[in-house]
């Protein structure tokens, strides 16, 4: 193990020269001597040059590169690219450290003996407000503690707007190692939250992180600081979630701010950043808080496909009170209506229409896998959908049930009142790809029910795996133990015909075909022609012949 590591200390700066003389000296005055400081100007038009010449001449640990202007991120990735040392500490020029910070760091690093390269360390700051003279009016610390990588990726992605909720993550207050550095760079087309994306990266590898107890550095808090443009802020928080979505939009579902975000985007009239903000709402399961703390994204998501989510947010944000704004909108439809041609009404149906599909595509409930291309129409009832599985571009008419059943019956105290046992079951229904139903499908399942890709079935469709008991003439039928629960199975590119039932341990073979208004309570062989009731084969494909060919009553 190396005990006396060179640190690479990389200071971005634009127009900040003042603070510099902060910055850097608390760099070069470690008690820890093994650092070098890396000033990365990018494009500062002060007198930053003179500021960096000065400090450099009696310290040559101190480096000083000029580049374009091009946003902090481009200006910690060029010092990166120039870094000679084992680990890399950023800093803000407008910020400083405690100069015994990197001496209990390595410290922790020799006295643990980690030997793994690929380390961050981690600890308290203090937050320190200044007046427009620099003169110190408040201050707070800012403690952790140790966290696993998933806690610390909740901290950070959890964190509301305010400096009340400080993440233990930022550049500033941690030590990495130039390995991960260098393999997670920053995304230099973010323009804020930057550092919050490139610690969720590393989250989610198997970096090691390491809380070191003690105050890291000081943040400083100043009224021209560029992190209080708020619309700037809002469009980077953003950019910080479309980054996430793409990782993994399962994180998202960690997020507080969205509320805050559309209301923003609605107010300052930036249409194209709304919906962008509409997209991840759609299209992941981020929640939407409202001032009570309930999540109202489904609303949102309603509204939206109805084309009404921006009226709402009007009437939300209208000086006028929202009952006589309702009541001058439904007079207005009202006086409207009675006057609307056929052709007009004829395309207000065809609209509807369309409406009732994007409304059906964004309420799908969330299965057991994440199926693409998924239509099932409205009216639809699916029960326990966490064990159920469903293929790629499955069509599914209006009229549906999709049960998986875990319980019979279903409510407890029904059954202590009725004196009958509870039963419990462990099902899953699995639908393949490309699976098509006209309406009307019917699927309940208690043990296990498999329909392979490219089924078609019928409108009316009945197919359930375990039957209610009638020994007991006393007690209704519908209380009475599930029984005869066995699996069932459709082959691969069977058809299934109108108003046909599927009885429980049923195996249909594959490119089989069974005729309207058949009961199915033995297996039928593969590539069969089954009808009746019971279903019995009429025609069995002959291989030979390329043909349907009669099944005799001594084929049977």
């Amino acid at each position: 193990m190396n005990t006396n590591p060179i640190i690479s200390v990389i200071i971005p700066c634009y127009n900040v020269a003042r603070y510099l003389p902060d910055s850097v000296g608390s760099v070069i005055n470690q008690t820890y001597r093994n650092v070098e400081c890396i000033i990365v100007d990018d494009g500062s038009t002060d007198h930053t040059e003179q500021v960096v010449a000065d400090l450099a001449r009696n310290d040559n640990r101190i480096r000083y590169y000029k580049k374009e202007n091009g946003g902090v991120s481009t200006a910690r990735n060029y010092g990166v690219d120039r870094a000679r040392g084992d680990y890399v500490q950023f800093l803000d020029a407008d910020d400083w450290l405690n100069t015994e910070k990197f001496k209990y760091q390595i410290e922790y690093i020799c006295k643990n003996n980690i030997q793994d390269k690929n380390i961050v360390l981690y600890s308290d700051f203090q937050i320190v407000w200044v007046d427009n003279n620099n003169v110190i009016i408040d201050k707070k610390i800012h403690t952790f503690k140790k966290m696993n990588n998933e806690e610390l990726k909740k901290k950070i992605l959890g964190r509301r707007f305010g400096l009340d909720e400080p993440t233990p993550l930022s550049v500033c207050n941690t030590l990495l190692s130039k390995n991960v550095v260098q393999q997670f760079k920053f995304n230099d087309k973010m323009t804020h939250y930057e550092e919050y994306d490139f610690f969720v990266r590393i989250l989610n590898d198997d970096t090691s992180f390491y809380y070191t107890p003690g105050i890291s550095f000081y943040y400083r808090q100043r009224k021209d600081s560029a992190s209080k443009n708020k619309n700037l802020s809002r469009i980077g928080y953003l950019q910080l979630l479309e980054s996430l979505y793409h990782i993994d939009k399962d994180m998202l579902v960690n997020i507080p701010n969205m509320n805050n975000i559309l209301d923003h985007f609605y107010r300052n009239g930036n249409k194209e950043m709304l919906k962008r903000a509409l997209f991840l709402i759609k299209n992941s399961t981020i929640p939407v808080y409202s001032l009570n703390n309930k999540n109202i994204r489904n609303k949102i998501v309603f509204l939206d496909a109805i084309k009404l989510y921006y009226p709402y947010l009007k009437l939300r944000n209208s000086p006028i009170t929202v009952k006589k704004r309702m009541k001058s909108i439904l007079g207005r439809i009202k006086r409207t209506v009675t006057n609307i041609p056929n052709k007009m009404l004829f395309r207000i149906g065809v609209y509807l229409h369309t409406m009732e599909d994007k409304i059906g595509a964004h309420t799908l409930p969330r299965f057991a896998n994440k199926p693409e291309k998924l239509r099932i129409k409205l009216p639809r009832r699916i029960d326990n959908p966490e064990n159920i599985y469903i293929g790629n571009e499955v069509s599914i008419g209006p009229g549906c049930l999709l049960k998986t059943v875990q319980q019979y019956p279903s409510n407890k105290k029904v059954a202590e009142r009725m004196n009958i046992p509870l039963q419990k079951f462990f099902p899953k229904l699995v639908i393949g790809d490309r699976v098509s139903a006209t309406a009307s499908l019917q699927i309940s399942a208690l043990d296990e029910i498999i329909i392979e890709d490219d089924v078609m079935f019928a409108s009316n469709i009945w197919i359930c795996d375990g039957l209610h008991g009638y020994e007991n003439v006393d007690l209704p039928y519908k209380y009475q133990p599930m029984f005869r629960i066995a699996p069932i199975k459709i082959g691969r590119g069977c058809w299934i015909g109108q108003n046909v039932v599927v009885m429980p341990g049923v195996t249909i073979g594959e490119m089989s075909i069974i005729g309207a208004n058949s009961v199915v309570t033995s297996n039928i062989p593969e590539r069969s022609i089954a009808m009746g009731t019971p279903a019995r084969v009429m025609k069995r494909w002959d291989e030979q012949k390329k043909d349907w060919v009669k099944v005799t009553s001594t084929d049977k």
